[in-house]
Parts: structure tokens; sequence; C-alpha cells
């Protein structure tokens, strides 16, 4: 985890990202220090035993779960600041750049309608303002006390609205595919899960959706104006992850090695384009594939690719079946917005988001969940590494 937040600073500092996401880094570093503090167990037993009642209502959920809490607390505070970017934006008029007088040189708003937050980028702010909305939804679903629950109702209100300013369709595709994800098992693997907290899910779903479909900001407005081709972010997509396997046809086994991608695509997008009939305009200097499956299969070649696969297929069959309560479908249902967004656009490349997911994993990781056991796991392992360096 050092090694990565390491990494993550100087290519911060040096690199192609702003100070927001290094300061951002550190809140995450100090999430970690708490994290391995609480696993001490005393000063949360303490929390817990606080004759408070406003903290064992709306704000328990907090100080029960610190870093899961803390997450929760740094969406939170990212949505209140994508507001703040929509409402500057909404007044700009002249469409150059804002520099707000309240964090001069620091936070930068460029003009455009999507909401970029903190992170600059809509996809990557709709992935941490996603993590908070599905905190959100699971502390709503086992909340029992009516008037936190209108409280976190009201807060889940306010995530989904700012996640619809960001446009981000892999955002929107996301959060539909964890509540995919809990009704499959609930329907299939028999998920211990009341009439009232399914009727509670639905109705939270049936918001999302709801405040999606009448948002002109979101991305639904973009599929019902542009349809799904024709959109020039789209085409580009899928002209590039054409590219890429263009290029992975190339070095089918062990890739182009890594961070190579960037260097060597720009033939191949020609060749892309030819095959879809797409313009040459979209043709641009892609430092990602907006795809981190298909990169990890050019760069690194199809065994690390399917090590990855099977890794995540192995894993959540393993949550399907064993996960019954649905308190425990939180760590899995982050992972799966990482996954799914990872899949279209690029957040493991910014450090920031990359040592977030590093933390979920690690909450994860307090379980085991590998079957393998002595050699044969040291020999899995070893097999990974070696794919990996």
């Amino acid at each position: 985890m050092l090694f990565f937040l390491v990494y993550a600073y100087f290519s911060t500092y040096l690199g192609y990202y702003r100070p927001d996401g290094l300061f951002f880094l550190y809140f995450i570093f100090v999430l970690y220090v708490v994290f391995v503090f609480f696993e001490q167990y005393s000063l949360s037993v303490e929390i817990k035993k606080s004759n408070c009642k406003r903290l064992k209502n709306f704000w328990f959920p907090v100080f029960k779960e610190p870093v899961i809490g803390g997450i929760f607390l740094t969406s939170f505070i990212d949505s209140v600041y994508s507001y703040f970017e929509f409402c500057l934006k909404s007044l700009n008029v002249s469409g150059k750049e804002i520099v707000p007088y309240l964090i001069p040189y620091l936070i930068i708003i460029r003009p455009g309608s999507s909401i970029g937050g903190f992170l600059y980028q809509p996809n990557l702010n709709a992935l941490l303002l996603n993590i908070g909305l599905l905190i959100t939804v699971f502390w709503i679903v086992k909340q029992k006390n009516q008037k936190s629950l209108v409280e976190l109702f009201v807060i889940y209100i306010f995530f989904a609205y700012a996640a619809a300013f960001t446009s981000s369709r892999a955002g929107l595709l996301a959060v539909l595919s964890v509540f995919l994800f809990i009704f499959i098992h609930k329907r299939f693997f028999k998920l211990d899960m009341s009439k009232k907290d399914m009727y509670v899910l639905i109705t939270l779903f049936v918001v999302y959706i709801t405040i999606f479909f009448f948002n002109k900001y979101s991305p639904l407005a973009k599929f019902s104006h542009q349809g799904l081709i024709g959109d020039n972010s789209v085409d580009e997509r899928i002209m590039v992850w054409l590219a890429t396997i263009l290029l992975w046809l190339k070095h089918p086994f062990f890739g182009t090695g890594l961070e190579t991608f960037k260097f060597l695509n720009n033939p191949y997008q020609i060749e892309s384009c030819k095959i879809l009939r797409f313009p040459s305009d979209i043709i641009s200097n892609f430092t990602w594939a907006h795809n981190e499956p298909i990169q990890i299969l050019e760069e690194l070649g199809i065994f690390a690719f399917l090590s990855i696969i099977f890794i995540a297929i192995f894993y959540y069959i393993k949550v399907l079946k064993e996960e019954k309560n649905i308190e425990n479908l939180l760590i899995p249902s982050l992972i799966l917005v990482f996954i799914v967004q990872a899949g279209l656009s690029w957040p493991l490349r910014h450090p920031a988001l990359l040592a977030l997911f590093f933390v979920i994993l690690a909450l994860e990781n307090k379980k085991v969940f590998f079957t393998l056991q002595g050699n044969l796991k040291n020999i899995f392992v070893v097999v990974l590494l070696a794919v990996a360096v």
C-alpha cells in the first residue's frame, strides 16, 4: 500500500495530475492509517458505547465503520463541490476558465456542461460520487430509525443529482450494474433480505432512474438526443478499442509491454477507422484505451488478461454462493463499480482513485475468499506476480 502511495505521490506531483488529486490521495492515506488504528478495536468500542443519541442514529455508521465512513465523507464533500461547480458554470457566460477566489490557483473550472469535481474529469468524478451513493444505499437498507432513514434518503437524492450532472454514461451503467447484481443475488441465490428491505431497494432504484430520466444534463439525455452511435465520444471509444485489439493481435501472448499503448496505437487507429467506416477526424493521441481490461490484454498479453478475468469471476461466484447478508455485499458492490467504469474509462490510471481502490480491496481482504491452500496457493501467487512484472 505504501509503495503505491509513494508512486502516486510522484506521479501526481511530477506528472499529468493537478494538486487536488494529491490532497485527495493524502486523505485516503489518513483513512488507511485510521483503518489500521481502528483494527485494534479499543477506540471503536468506546465510540460504540457513546451515550450521544445523535451519534447512535445518523452518524453512527460513520464511526462504526471508520474507513467506509471516511470514504463516504470524502465523496459527500466532492458532491458539494460538484454543485458549487455546476452553479459557477451555469453563471459563466464568457466561456472561459474560472478560478474561484475561495481556493485560488488550485481548483480551475473549465467551460462545458459536464461536472468534473475535484478530479477534473466527469467519469472519474462520477466514480467517486457513485461510491458515496452506494454506501448511502446500504446504510438506508439497514437503517431502522425513521428520522435517520429520511435524512439518508435526502443525501441519496443529493448524490444522485450530483452524479447526473457529470453526464457520465459509464457512471450510470456502473450503478445500474450494482442494482442488477443485488437483484440477481436475491432472485437466484437466496439473499437473506426482508420484503421491506427489498421494497426500499426497489424504491431507491426507481428514484435513481427517475432523477436521471428527467435531468437534462444526465447521460440519458445524451442517449435520447444523439443515440449510442453518433456521439463523438462513443465513436472514439469504439474506434480506439478496436485499434487496441488490432495492436494486441500483433503481440498476443506477452503484449507490447506496460505503458507502451500510448506510443504504438496511432497507426492502428487509422486501420480501425477504415474497418468501422468512421471519419478520420476522430483519430487522436490517446494515452489510454479507455478500457482497462483491453489495455491490459494489449500491454501484458493474454495470460495476464485471463488471470485477472479468472480472479474477478471466481470472486463474484464466491460472493453469490456464500454471502447471504445484504450488508456483506457493500464491498463487492464498490469493487463492481470500479470494474464497470474501468471497462469504459480509465479510473485506475488516476493515482488517487487507484489508492482508493486498494483501500477498498484491503477492506475486502479482511475475509479470506481464496480456497487455494499451501504450496498450490503460493505457486498461484508467484505466477500472478511474474505475470505482473
